[in-house]
């Protein structure tokens, strides 16, 4: 697999790697760090996924 450093500009990297330190630190998250408004939508059932178009 070629690298896709020259194809993506520095801003983008570093945004790139912002995003996987905080997936990274969320991992060990607790209900309690959630805000208080959006508690609820985690306690909502997941919608099921789309049905797939039949197969031509």
């Amino acid at each position: 697999m070629m690298p896709y450093g020259p194809n993506i500009v520095v801003a983008d990297r570093w945004a790139i790697i912002a995003y996987l330190r905080s997936l990274q630190r969320s991992q060990h998250a607790t209900l309690a760090d959630v805000p208080e408004d959006h508690r609820a939508e985690l306690d909502k059932p997941a919608s099921p996924p789309p049905a797939a178009a039949p197969a031509k």
